[in-house]
Formats: structure tokens, sequence, C-alpha cells
């Protein structure tokens, strides 16, 4: 009985561990199903993200290609590609993007305005628009390339400092009471300057190291640098090649015509003189015609000798206005001796036609430099070249047009507007671009400002080789003055004062690539507050942003 006991109980074990068993070769079976299926699923998985790599760089890598062209063939250049669309492929088919054609150049687009909201680029901007399609070899994908370009001191960039061109152009420095009202940009270089000295409210500097500078606002208080990042930029070929290191060539740059003041004069009913060119330009007559009492006159003024009667002018005051004629023989018969006795008649006879006037230009009337201008500013003048080098404008004239002149320039004089109508007035009248590119021997030594000015006005300052930093100083009425201009300084380094007045403020700003010194006094650098006179024709720096289209 026992034994047929035992003997169930073994066989009951026996079909336990077979349940057992077969219990577990299920699990097995199911675990290295399960297994392998997961393997698959991890190889799939691996595949699919293999195939996603390749397609996210094959596609970064079509947008890196589109942007480079856009940035080294599109986004500087003075003419719209000629053709139709562009297409990159990179070798092994690793990207590939297609630029579509447009019909107008990034730095003269004028048609479109769009607002900004990176902070640091200007808020609006002029915009080319061009359609890119890139791939990612199993899709393509549309953008939308914004080539976007304006002028950074009408931005309220009021100091923008550029990198040098050229070698040994040394130590930047910005000495004396320089404040401004806006946002000072530094590009990479060497800079000197100091918290007693330049003041801005904004700073934006080219990276987080460089150039490594400490700055106060306006009222004292400390500033940190702004943290944006700056877009690459350009404003055209610089030595026939793009340039996106904070250097500029805007006056007298065949390569980029687009962006060149020099350029812009030619082209837009300026005036362009080679160096010691004559000039006048003036409200008044081209010339007086001969009256009758002319014969009489010549016949007087024949017979003197210098040096000249002081009564002279008397003799001649009944016959006033008097001819060219008679006027052009005086100054045949005048002296160096008799210049005070001239100019005295010559005032007495505002307004001088323009061919009396350009005798006074061209040295043919034996004037001094004082003298001469003193003639000029008593007469309805816009401009007066002379061959001695002063450029002279009254900037309140409406004779005076865009003017450029290729060197010989040593004194630069500006007449602003010296009472409150006059000024008001002035808003109202054409923008005007002076160019002065000085590329011989010649050095700028001294502008003068005088009076105040509402004009739209760009002055466009350009000097090759070292030369001494000119003089500018501010004089006149009133003793607060408001001169409206864009300062483009190339190569030009300036020493300012403002000792001949209390204070100036330069209403819109100054870009440069040299030091800026106020010896005396104190200058302003304040926004341009109506910008559209002004945005069509100052030279622009051009970004891009790409934009994903739906």
């Amino acid at each position: 009985m026992k034994h047929h006991t035992a003997h169930r109980s073994r066989r009951q074990e026996r079909g336990s561990i077979l349940v057992i068993c077969m219990v577990m070769a299920g699990v097995g079976a199911i675990g290295a199903a399960a297994f392998f299926s997961l393997v698959q699923a991890k190889s799939q998985e691996s595949l699919e993200r293999e195939t996603a790599m390749t397609r996210r760089t094959r596609l970064a890598n079509s947008r890196a290609v589109a942007k480079d062209a856009l940035l080294r063939v599109h986004l500087g250049s003075p003419t719209a590609p000629a053709g139709g669309s562009q297409t990159i492929t990179l070798p092994g088919g690793w990207g590939e993007a297609v630029i579509a054609s447009h019909s107008t150049a990034p730095l003269a687009a004028s048609t479109s305005m769009r607002l900004n909201k990176t902070g640091t680029t200007p808020s609006q901007a002029f915009t080319e628009d061009i359609s890119i399609t890139l791939s990612d070899g199993d899709s393509t994908l549309t953008y939308q390339a914004q080539a976007k370009s304006y002028s950074p001191g009408l931005g309220s960039d009021l100091l923008v400092v550029q990198r040098p061109t050229g070698t040994g152009t040394g130590l930047t420095q910005f000495t004396g009471n320089l404040l401004v009202k806006g946002r000072a940009v530094f590009s990479n270089g060497s800079y000197s300057t100091s918290t007693s000295t330049l003041k801005a409210d904004r700073v934006m500097l080219a990276n987080h190291t460089t150039p490594k500078l400490s700055l106060l606002s306006t009222d004292g208080s400390a500033i940190i640098p702004e943290n944006g990042t700056l877009p690459a930029t350009t404003s055209g070929l610089v030595n026939s090649e793009p340039t996106f290191n904070g250097q500029a060539n805007l006056i007298g740059n065949p390569d980029s015509p687009i962006n060149d003041y020099v350029d812009y004069v030619q082209n837009n009913g300026g005036t362009s003189l080679t160096a010691n060119s004559p000039y006048v330009t003036t409200e008044g007559l081209s010339t007086i015609p001969a009256g009758v009492n002319d014969t009489t006159l010549i016949g007087i003024i024949s017979a003197l000798v210098s040096p000249l009667p002081n009564t002279l002018a008397t003799t001649l005051r009944p016959y006033r206005p008097l001819s060219s004629q008679v006027l052009t023989a005086l100054i045949a018969q005048s002296t160096a001796a008799d210049a005070t006795v001239l100019t005295s008649i010559l005032v007495e006879n505002t307004p001088l036609p323009s061919d009396v006037l350009q005798q006074i230009a061209n040295g043919t009337a034996p004037l001094n430099a004082t003298q001469a201008m003193y003639v000029f500013q008593s007469n309805p003048v816009g401009a007066a070249v002379t061959s001695t080098g002063t450029a002279y404008f009254d900037l309140d004239s409406s004779a005076l047009n865009h003017i450029a002149i290729n060197g010989g320039v040593t004194s630069l004089i500006l007449q602003g507007q010296e009472d409150t109508t006059a000024y008001t007035n002035a808003a109202a009248l054409n923008p005007l671009v002076i160019a002065i590119n000085e590329t011989g021997a010649t050095a700028l030594s001294s502008i003068s400002i005088v009076g105040q000015n509402n004009r739209p006005l760009i002055l466009a300052l350009r000097k090759t080789g070292n030369f001494a930093a000119p003089t500018v100083t501010f004089s006149g009425t009133p003793a607060f003055p408001n001169w409206r201009s864009l300062f483009e300084l190339e190569g030009v380094a300036i020493n300012v004062s403002t000792s001949g007045v209390s204070a100036a403020t330069l209403v819109g700003g100054i870009r440069t690539d040299r030091s800026i010194n106020v010896t005396a006094g104190t200058l302003t650098l304040s926004p341009e507050t109506s910008v559209t006179a002004l945005q069509g024709i100052a030279a622009r720096d051009a970004w891009l942003e790409l934009v994903s289209l739906p």
C-alpha cells in the first residue's frame, strides 16, 4: 500500500515538473520572441534615426550653403544676379539649395519696409524678399530670405565705430566730452576711452570680449553692453570683396556704387568737381548786361593806378548795379594792395552775377581767403569752391544741390541758419549730400560750422594716407546750436571744439573708423526724429534673416 502511494507521488511530481518545464519553455519562447522583436524594433529605430539624421544634415547643409551664397553673392552685390534661379548642389547628395531670381540688389531695395524686433538691428529696414528652396534628400522646404538694409545712423546708432581699413591705423581714441543720446556700436578694433569722456545711453560691442570698454550713460549711470548677437552685416564690397568684419567704403568706391555717396551725387543731379576746380552757384543772375555808362566807367577805372583810391566806391556808387564788364575791368585793374577797396565795391554791388563770382573763386580777383569768403557770404551763393582749396556751402540756399569734390579741399565752411524762422523753414529744403574724397596730397585741415542747421544733410568725408586730423569748430548763433546731419567719416579723425558756442548737438550721428577728440566744450549726439528725408539716400548696412514658410 505504501509502495503504491509512493509510486503515485513520483508520477505527480514528474507531471508537475513537465508542466513547469512547458511553462518555462513557453515563457522563454515568448521572451525570446519579445527580445528579437525588440532587437528588430531597435534596429528599425536606428535606421530611422540614421535616415532622420541624414535628412537633418542635408537640410542643415542646404541651409548653410544657401545662407553663404546669399551673404557673399547677393547681400552686398551692387546689382541683382543676372539670369534665373541659382542651384547649389553639394557632392554626394549632401544638400541642395535653389535661390530664386530677384530683380533688386538688397542694398538698393526701396519699396518694402519691415519692422524689426530683435533689438540688435534698427527698428525698421528696407527689405528684398528672396525665395529659397532647401532639400533634405527626400523632400523640400521653402524659406524666405529677408535681405534687410538700413542706415545705422537713422536707426539710433548714433556713434558707429567701424574697423579701420588699411594698416598702421593705431589706436582709435575718444577723448573730451562726447555724449551719445542713443546707442554706440563698436566693431572689433583697438579703442581707448574712459567713463569721464565718452558717455552713451546704450552700447553694443562686436562680441562679449572685444573691445573691452567701460562706459556710463549720459546721466552718469553705470551701464553694461547689450548682449544681443549682431547679425553678419555688410555695406557692400571693399577692395572688390564682400566684407563682414566691420569695414566700409562708402565714398569713392567704384566696386559698390549703389552704396556710394560720390556715385549718388553724380547720378542724382549733383555736381562733381575734381581737385582745385573753381566753382560757384548762386541764386543771382548769371551776368549783368552792359549799361549806358559803361564806356565812361571803364575809362575811369583804366586810368587808375594802384593803389586804388578809397573814394572809388563813392565815385561808382551812383551807377549801381555795375555791369559784369565794369566789375571785370575793376578786378583786372586791381592788385593785392587794392583788396580792401575792391572788397568794399563788390559787397556794395550785391547780388553779384555768377560770372563775377567765378573770378573770385578762380583767384582772378586779388582777394585773400577771408575777403573772398566775406564776398561769398554777402551774396546768395549756394556753393563756392576756390582754386586755393576753400569750399563754402550755404545750407539755406535753394541754389545748393548735391556736390562731390575729389581732392583739393583744405578748408570747409558750412553756413547754417542763424535765426529761428530760417531754421524752421530749412526742414522743407531738399536733402543734401556733400561728399569730399581726399585722394591726393592735399589735407583737409579745418571744418567751420556756422549757426545751426535743420536741412537734411549728409556730410561724407574720406582721406587716404596719414594726415593730421582736421579741426571742427562751431560758431555763430544760437549759443546751443542743433546741427542736423549724418557725418560719414572714412580715414578722417576729427578734433572738435565747441568753445565758440556754449555747447553743440549733432542731430543724426557719426559713423567713423578713426578717433574723435572733443578738445573744448561738449558735443552731444542725438537721434534724427524725421528719417524720411534721408532714409532713401543714406548709406546702409545690410543683413540677412531666414524665415520658414508654411
